[in-house]
């Protein structure tokens, strides 16, 4: 339940940025799978770091939570700078 509900909130940051980036649906596919990716990697390893309950265990905490939204903003965040910096 944990990795499904981390997969819906990095999806879901992935197409709110790939909205608000592009202003359209340009790599709306991308955005989503680096978004879940970004979002369940970055609580993998760093939510143990803060004393939180690991991916796969029963329970995600608010920290957690909170760790994977960051991971997915800066992993999105990098992959479109870069995609910007391509385009200029």
């Amino acid at each position: 339940m944990t990795v499904l509900l981390l997969l819906l909130l990095g999806g879901s940051l992935g197409y709110a940025t790939s909205l608000l980036a592009t202003g359209g649906n340009r790599d709306v596919f991308v955005n989503v799978i680096l978004g879940m990716l970004g979002a369940l990697t970055t609580s993998h390893v760093f939510s143990p770091l803060f004393g939180e309950p690991n991916l796969f265990s029963s329970g995600i905490g608010a920290l957690s939570m909170l760790v994977s939204i960051i991971g997915a903003m800066i992993v999105l965040a990098i992959f479109n700078l870069v995609r910007l910096q391509e385009a200029a």
